[in-house]
């Protein structure tokens, strides 16, 4: 478990990491909200990735992240240096057990100036819930070449029954560069849209 802290539950700064099996924000029995945060600090969230080649979740139960209840976003690739992440098999914004709500703040996953992220995969098991946060599921804010693929977003973990995002369920900024949805091995509820700005 990882709760409690004023500033980012973990904040990685070095390459070639896995996190893996965590409850970030989360107390022991997966569904009690014991934030990260908590001083509120705008862009770090549950998880801040500042570099690249970092696997957060995997493809197993035992590898999965339950990213919930944070006072910023789940998860912040930041930087020109955030590349190459790849987020998969976590549910982000939910309950343990994929059922309940328990968003974090802002997004479910913020990409704000990282290239050639994936989030999520072809793999059913790559699948990440993103649902239930109190911004968009996920906001591509700047970056190229970022790939969402295979994800349950606003929906619980059967794909079902609606557990929606307070905002869009994909908010792709302006700023941000060439990428990839596979919507045909998605699911987003309805109410969720996917939205992009181009000026």
């Amino acid at each position: 478990m990882v709760q409690n802290f004023n500033l980012s539950g973990i904040l990685v700064q070095s390459a070639n990491n896995v996190i893996a099996g965590n409850y970030i924000g989360l107390d022991a029995d997966g569904t009690t909200v014991a934030r990260n945060n908590t001083s509120n600090t705008v862009s770090l969230g549950g998880i801040r990735i500042e570099t690249g080649s970092n696997t957060i979740g995997g493809l197993t139960a035992a590898d999965r992240n339950v990213i919930s209840g944070n006072l910023y976003s789940g998860i912040v690739l930041f930087g020109s240096g955030a590349n190459s992440n790849i987020i998969r098999g976590n549910y982000i914004g939910t309950d343990a057990g994929g059922t309940l709500d328990r968003g974090n703040d802002q997004e479910g996953i913020d990409i704000d100036g990282g290239n050639n992220n994936v989030i999520g995969g072809s793999n059913v098991n790559a699948r990440n819930i993103i649902s239930g946060n109190d911004s968009d599921g996920i906001e591509i804010d700047s970056g190229d070449n970022n790939i969402v693929q295979g994800n349950y977003i606003g929906t619980d973990v059967t794909g079902t029954i609606d557990l929606g995002n307070t905002r869009d369920g994909i908010d792709i900024n302006e700023n941000a560069g060439d990428g990839r949805l596979g919507l045909s091995s998605a699911r987003i509820s309805t109410g969720q849209m996917m939205r992009t700005k181009v000026i």
